[in-house]
């Protein structure tokens, strides 16, 4: 049980650092700004589906939530 609690934090984690960090880096030319908050949360999303860090339900949520504040 405790390695599954730990995967759940990595994969949490990782999707969190790699939608930070294609938020923080330079845009693209020949993406707008909002294809880049797009592929940042896209990505959220996949590293999540993917390593199972929450449910598919929480996941499918996200852009609900990020695409209001972004």
């Amino acid at each position: 049980m405790e390695a599954s609690f730990k995967r759940q934090v990595i994969v949490l984690g990782v999707g969190a650092v790699v939608f930070l960090a294609l938020l923080a880096m330079p845009t693209p030319e020949a993406l707008t700004p909002e294809g880049q908050r797009m592929l940042a949360v896209t990505a959220l999303m996949a590293i999540w589906w993917i390593g199972e860090g929450t449910s598919i339900s929480v996941t499918a949520l996200l852009p609900l939530v990020l695409f209001p504040l972004l």
